[in-house]
């Protein structure tokens, strides 16, 4: 079954709440695209914005936001199925106890491609990717995850626990928890990981690092007020694969050059 919800006025205008009643959505076995919300105040031990088991699902274009669970996920519980997520936020997501703040993936394949994860906060990690089938992984593309916040610093913002993952033309950068290998096989390239290669815990027999990798400060426009867009002399512009840019966002702030580097001390014999 294939099902198309649209919003005609935008994710900052068209909002599905939840209202702590449970999942906000709920997908089982069916192949929605979802393009245009806001999905936020879920409740639920399993996908507190939207639960997903089986089926092939894609996310354009959306903001998941302030979406709880104390068990499993807040934001994003998936399960046997195919995720998609484009052009999308998700932030402000709460994971207590043991649950995940952005996502639980289990068994399925997640694609994110210029998105943004953010202030998202857990007593655990914020995104677990795990995999008994040998098919499954999460694959990210020009991805910024930065500002997640988590009481347990011993996991991973990512805990890789699945077959095979990558991370690609994308930044991860303050945040307060590290990538961790947990077995499984993940390919870094043309990104900025804070830390670099020694910043990742875990196995590295089954890390391939690329020597196109950064570990530079990004230079957002405005952290404090959450924009993450970068100043036009970031390291992450056009240093991506193909020369695209790394992260979500493009410039969106300009460095501004000191006047006293620019002084010119003019005497009355200076000139004849």
């Amino acid at each position: 079954v294939h099902i198309t919800l649209q919003s005609i006025d935008g994710r900052n205008n068209t909002i599905i709440d939840g209202n702590q009643a449970g999942s906000v959505i709920t997908v089982s076995g069916i192949n929605p695209i979802i393009n245009g919300f806001s999905i936020r105040n879920g409740l639920a031990v399993d996908g507190g914005g939207l639960n997903i088991y089986g089926g092939t699902v894609v996310i354009n274009n959306s903001w998941i936001n302030n979406n709880i669970s104390n068990d499993n996920s807040a934001a994003i519980g998936i399960d046997d199925a195919s995720l998609n997520i484009n052009n999308t936020i998700i932030s402000h997501n709460i994971g207590t106890s043991t649950a995940n703040a952005v996502m639980k993936s289990q068994n399925s394949n997640v694609e994110i491609s210029n998105s943004l994860i953010t202030n998202n906060q857990s007593e655990s990690r914020m995104i677990w990717t795990v995999a008994w089938d040998g098919l499954s992984g999460l694959h990210l593309n020009n991805v910024t995850i930065t500002n997640n916040i988590s009481t347990d610093v011993e996991i991973g913002v990512i805990d890789f626990d699945d077959q095979s993952s990558t991370i690609i033309n994308s930044i991860i950068w303050g945040n307060n928890q590290a990538i961790r290998l947990l077995g499984a096989i993940l390919t870094i390239g043309y990104s900025n990981i804070e830390g670099g290669e020694n910043g990742i815990e875990g196995d590295h027999s089954n890390l391939s690092w690329g020597n196109n990798n950064l570990n530079s400060n990004p230079l957002f426009c405005n952290v404090d007020s959450s924009d993450f867009t970068l100043y036009d002399n970031s390291p992450c512009i056009g240093t991506g694969q193909d020369d695209v840019n790394m992260g979500a966002y493009g410039v969106g702030c300009e460095a501004q050059t000191s006047n006293t580097d620019r002084v010119i001390v003019v005497t009355e014999n200076t000139l004849t």
